[in-house]
Parts: structure tokens; C-alpha cells; sequence
């Protein structure tokens, strides 16, 4: 995805949001998407991209992504398989 381009981090997080009944941990998932929607916003006005703090602030916005579909993957295994859904927490 461009690191300039929201439309792309919306989609992916709209696409998220329609899996919350397979999604186990709910409130680390929507942290993340909160996570990933300010870091964008963040990053879009930084000037200087080679900056350290630049840098920093765009490894935490590609864990939150990671954690994004690594939770979407799973809860699409679970409905793929067959799984039941997992208790609330």
C-alpha cells in the first residue's frame, strides 16, 4: 500500500471491521485499526521521511497493520474451516 494514500488503510480496515464476529480479541483489533488510521494521518504530514522519528513512527503503523491481517487472516480460517465463532472476552 502507498504511505501516502488513506483510501487504501480505510478500505483494508472497513474490510477488517466486517469480520469482528471472528475476530477473538476485539479491543486489541480496533487499537490497531485506531492505531494504523493515526499513524497515517501522522505520517502524511511529516516533511522529513528520513527522519528517525519518521521511521519510528512508520515500524509502529506496520506492526498495527500486521496485527490488522494476521487477525482478518485468522477469523477468515475460522470461517473457511468451519470453526465456531470464539467466546466473547
Amino acid at each position: 500500500m502507498d504511505s501516502g494514500n488513506m483510501g487504501d488503510y480505510q478500505e483494508m480496515i472497513d474490510r477488517a471491521y466486517n469480520l469482528m464476529e471472528e475476530i477473538e480479541d476485539k479491543s486489541a483489533f480496533l487499537a490497531a485499526c485506531n492505531t494504523t488510521r493515526a499513524m497515517q494521518s501522522t505520517l502524511s504530514t511529516m516533511s522529513d521521511k528520513s527522519s528517525d522519528e519518521y521511521q519510528r513512527l512508520r515500524q509502529k503503523q506496520v506492526e498495527a497493520q500486521t496485527y490488522i491481517w494476521d487477525a482478518v487472516s485468522k477469523g477468515m480460517k475460522n470461517i473457511i474451516l468451519g470453526n465456531p465463532k470464539p467466546s466473547a472476552k
